[in-house]
């Protein structure tokens, strides 16, 4: 594979400036070596000191950042596996009963989808790999290593989760008040998907020493909700991301049942500011959805120089509610994109969810402040999104000395028929491209994906492979914990039922 080239554009955007107002180099090119932007300027520039450098690309093309999946779980779509949507608390349990694919198959699935709408980047939190930690250990190699394979830079965590797992009281106390028999085979599942916090923390340092400081992978920390962690456990973690200067990724506010549970638990306080009060919010801190935050919350988190994820198809879906995403950005937070566990169309296309957090925070009025622009929302999913993983000074930006990820789309399936010579380039992109228009999608320097095909592994094979291994009957495990997780949802329902006012 090419380690230097020139990357020629019609467009390069190179990203977005102080003034909210997109960089763009007319006739641009890019001066690619061993990994990284060593030039960038107008092809005429380039051109007289480029020597024999191969270029790729074309006056056709526009160029510009890869994208940033900054909150993803699963590759094949819980829909697909036999969960159709429902409320998150409903939801989480029904999933116990799907079809499983390998992890590396399933990773490569979702891989493939990311890398086709332009995302270089993804953040993967990871869940519900079955006790021992050195399962756990495996498993999660077998993620890394599908991501290693395909060529996409990935952040990568095996979430902790260790109370209030079924619903938001302790379990044993829950399982005490169901059937015996149900009872029994809730507490046996339970027990498989146990592990220590002091065996997540060393499962995190194992990884951490085994990736070695690869370029394209990196391990971070992720309590995956406050209902779900111990504040003994949260201090743990706190102290190790500030050890290690790692990145935490913490699911925070996403239901009405979550704010509900958090003021119970924090004495009346919200859950951000329970989160404060342990330490946890400052820069290294990501919260993923948001929905139900106050002024107050937003306040806090934008002095502590922290994160938000905005997972809008995700929230859609599951009746989470709207996150307060333009209070958000009125405060200047930092807030990135996440396709979760699927978009609106059940995959993962970063074009479309672009659109769909631009359109759904269009509120009435007359002031454009009012509302996301499109370059508010390229933003939010190449820098911002960048800001929130381990990768930032490399990536979101191109720029001399950050990371060659870069995508190519072919303009003509944006400006065909027509567009108006007055319409900006980044407009046209969020508000009109296709993953059908991605043509090129290069990481860390490397083509990963020319004309639409994938260049280190072989899509067909993979997707035939899936195609044999999931339309296998159901094996018998598959099945018992499908009718265990039917039999537990009304026991749920009627556990949120008056949930809020108590």
């Amino acid at each position: 594979m090419m380690k230097n080239m020139i990357v020629h554009a019609g467009q390069v955007i190179t990203g977005v400036n102080a003034d909210n107002e997109a960089e763009v180099i007319e006739d641009g090119a890019i001066e690619v070596t061993d990994g990284d932007i060593t030039r960038i300027g107008t092809l005429a520039e380039l051109s007289r000191e480029r020597g024999n450098l191969p270029v790729i690309g074309g006056a056709g093309f526009v160029a510009f950042p890869g994208f940033v999946n900054a909150h993803h779980h699963v590759g094949l779509t819980p829909l697909q596996l036999g969960s159709p949507d429902l409320p998150l608390e409903l939801w989480i349990s029904q999933r116990i009963g799907g079809k499983t694919a390998p992890l590396y198959l399933d990773t490569l699935y979702s891989a493939f989808e990311m890398i086709r709408s332009g995302v270089t980047t993804v953040q993967h939190l990871q869940g519900r790999i079955v006790a021992p930690i050195s399962n756990v250990h495996e498993k999660s190699h077998e993620v890394l290593s599908a991501y290693r394979d395909i060529g996409m830079r990935a952040s990568y965590s095996f979430g902790v989760r260790e109370q209030n797992r079924i619903v938001y009281e302790d379990d044993e106390k829950f399982i005490s008040r169901l059937p015996s028999d149900l009872g029994g085979r809730v507490r046996s599942f339970l027990a498989t998907q146990t592990v220590a916090i002091e065996d997540h923390l060393q499962l995190f340092e194992t990884l951490r020493a085994d990736l070695n400081g690869d370029p394209l992978l990196a391990v971070q920390l992720a309590p995956v909700n406050l209902q779900w962690c111990s504040d003994a456990s949260l201090i743990k973690i706190r102290d190790m991301s500030a050890r290690f200067g790692t990145p935490i990724h913490m699911h925070l506010l996403e239901t009405p049942f979550q704010e509900a549970y958090a003021r119970q638990r924090a004495g009346g306080k919200t859950a951000v500011e329970h989160v404060h009060r342990l330490g946890l919010l400052n820069e290294r801190i990501t919260l993923g959805h948001g929905v139900w935050m106050t002024d107050g919350d937003l306040d806090l988190i934008q002095q502590a120089g922290a994160h938000i994820c905005h997972n809008c198809s995700s929230n859609m879906r599951l009746r989470s509610g709207w996150a307060p995403m333009n209070a958000m950005r009125h405060r200047g937070i930092n807030v990135a994109i996440g396709m979760d566990e699927a978009g609106l169309n059940d995959d993962r296309d970063m074009l479309q969810e672009m659109r769909v957090v631009l359109h759904s925070n269009r509120v009435p009025g007359l002031d454009s402040a009012d509302v996301p622009s499109p370059t508010d929302v390229f933003r939010m999913a190449t820098e911002f999104g960048a800001n929130t993983t381990p990768f930032k000074p490399k990536i979101g930006r191109l720029a001399k000395g950050r990371a060659a990820d870069i995508v190519l789309l072919d303009w003509s399936q944006v400006s065909y028929p027509f567009l108006d010579a007055g319409i900006k380039a980044i407009d046209a992109l969020v508000h009109r491209a296709k993953s059908s228009g991605v043509h090129t999608v290069m990481v860390n320097g490397q083509v990963v994906l020319q004309d639409g095909q994938f260049t280190l592994v072989d899509e067909q094979s993979i997707l035939d492979e899936i195609v044999e291994i999931l339309n296998q009957p159901m094996t018998e495990a598959e099945s018992s914990l499908r009718q265990m997780a039917g039999e537990l949802i009304p026991h749920i329902t009627d556990f949120f039922q008056d949930y809020r006012d108590r």
